[in-house]
């Protein structure tokens, strides 16, 4: 009897976020991506120092270890560093001039990427909010999951990739975030933190 009611409420909690309209989805995303996204005006200034490595032993020996700093004072005053065995670049931006020192053959786009989702962990909202309207939503042990379809490749070989994000009632700054988003991205050991006056 008891699982009976489980899991009639579970159903029912399903099936009350299913019906929930896509507008009030959207709109609960665009809070939270305000709130994880660091590079953006009224981010309080930040030190971000993060160690990459994979997590799993099969990719041990890929050679995709490195790391990426980051002073932050405001979207046109800040620093990154990033670096690898084969790659380091140090970036300045400071009032709309901007300067790059890179050394290196080439930056690694497996570490431009983190960099960037590092700081942007939601690169396209507007496309995320263009797949929010035929996803699938489901409401789970506090949490909404959103889940879609993507089609890549080409007319000729075509490839589905499951995509999706994760809202939760927690979620209340930047701050309190972001050791979760870090590490869904990165995979990764060490992230340092601080805030700065």
């Amino acid at each position: 009897m008891r699982l009976g009611r489980v899991v009639m409420t579970f159903a029912l909690a399903t099936i009350s976020m299913q019906s929930v309209c896509a507008e009030d989805i959207a709109a609960k995303i665009k809070k939270a991506v305000e709130r994880i996204t660091l590079d953006q005006s009224g981010t309080p200034p930040f030190h971000l120092k993060a160690i990459l490595a994979p997590s799993f032993e099969r990719d041990k020996d890929s050679g995709r270890n490195g790391e990426v700093e980051i002073w932050w004072a405001s979207p046109d005053r800040w620093k990154r560093e990033v670096r690898c065995a084969q790659f380091h670049q140090i970036q300045i931006v400071n009032a709309g001039r901007e300067w790059q020192k890179n050394e290196g053959d080439y930056f690694p786009e497996w570490l431009r990427e983190m960099a960037t989702e590092l700081i942007t962990p939601v690169p396209d909202v507007q496309d995320v909010l263009a797949h929010v309207k035929t996803a699938e939503v489901k409401q789970m042990f506090g949490q909404l999951n959103i889940d879609w379809i993507v089609n890549t490749g080409t007319a000729d070989v075509r490839n589905i990739e499951r995509a999706g994000l994760v809202l939760t009632a927690n979620c209340r700054s930047a701050l309190g975030l972001i050791g979760v988003v870090i590490s869904r991205n990165t995979r990764s050991s060490t992230i340092e933190w601080s805030r700065t006056k």
